[in-house]
């Protein structure tokens, strides 16, 4: 399923947050944030050691990604000043399997209820702008702080399985959880 949408993005206001797409710029800001193994170790992507240059590459990629409607990556800003304090996603690839939501924000961030806040307001974006029927995400069975971020912006637990984690060294336990369209949550 691709999102032209995505190609024209430009930004989602939230009570304390601007969400807007993911810039060159950027790169300072994220690195010393996922450079952070308690940041990375919770998710499948971000390696640790954080390599020189990671930032920008991945920028590119999710760019590209975006101009072909693969992916919307959004910086998550402080709407107070402006600081950068993570990152959000939401990729979907061509075979039609529903998008899938990620996050990450910089340890000094976390339990302030930002993560949230973004993952609620982009799953609503998706759900009732894009025409989005259903969104996944995935968290590691050792993470209960993401399972709560998740449970708050109203997914709900749709199973378990393994999923590819190539920065933790291959297939890892997941759980899976689901956000439908209002209505359309079975109970």
């Amino acid at each position: 399923m691709l999102f032209p949408a995505f190609a024209t993005f430009t930004f989602l206001d939230t009570e304390r947050l601007r969400l807007r797409p993911v810039a060159p710029a950027d790169a300072p800001a994220i690195t010393p944030l996922v450079s952070d193994w308690e940041v990375a170790r919770q998710t499948g992507r971000i390696p640790h050691p954080y390599p020189e240059g990671g930032a920008e590459k991945w920028i590119a990629g999710v760019r590209t990604c975006q101009a072909y409607g693969l992916a919307l990556a959004l910086a998550i800003e402080r709407k107070e000043d402006g600081r950068l304090i993570g990152c959000i996603t939401l990729e979907t690839d061509p075979s039609g399997k529903p998008p899938a939501l990620g996050y990450w924000l910089g340890r000094e961030w976390w339990g302030r209820g930002y993560a949230t806040e973004a993952a609620a307001a982009l799953a609503d974006l998706a759900l009732s702008a894009l025409g989005v029927e259903r969104i996944e995400a995935l968290v590691f069975p050792g993470n209960p702080a993401s399972v709560r971020v998740l449970e708050k912006a109203g997914f709900r637990r749709a199973g378990r399985g393994t999923h590819p984690a190539p920065a933790r060294g291959g297939e890892k336990e997941v759980l899976l959880f689901e956000l439908r369209r209002p209505g359309e949550n079975p109970p």
